[in-house]
C-alpha cells in the first residue's frame, strides 16, 4: 500500500503545482489512480469489503481535494 500512497502524493503534487491541464486529463488520472487503489486493497472478511473500499476511495478523494485544484471538480459519494 506504500506504493499506492506514493501515487496519491504524486497526483496531489501535480494538481497542486497545476501540472495537470483540463478536466478530462484530471478525470483520467483520477480514475486510473482509484483503479490502482481499489486493486491494491487487501480486503478483510466478505462482510466488510464494501466499507473498506469506500473508506479507501474517500481517503484518496480527501487527499486530492486538499491539493486544492482550482477549476476542477471531484465528486465523492
Amino acid at each position: 500500500m506504500a506504493d499506492v500512497q506514493g501515487l496519491v502524493n504524486e497526483l496531489a503534487t501535480s494538481l497542486r503545482k497545476r501540472k495537470v491541464e483540463g478536466s478530462r486529463e484530471t478525470a483520467r488520472l483520477t480514475a486510473e489512480l482509484l483503479r490502482t487503489v481499489i486493486s491494491a486493497q487487501k480486503l478483510p472478511s466478505p462482510t466488510n469489503q464494501a466499507a473498506a473500499l469506500i473508506a479507501a476511495v474517500r481517503g484518496v478523494g480527501q487527499r486530492l481535494i486538499a491539493a486544492n485544484p482550482v477549476g476542477m471538480s471531484f465528486i465523492l459519494f
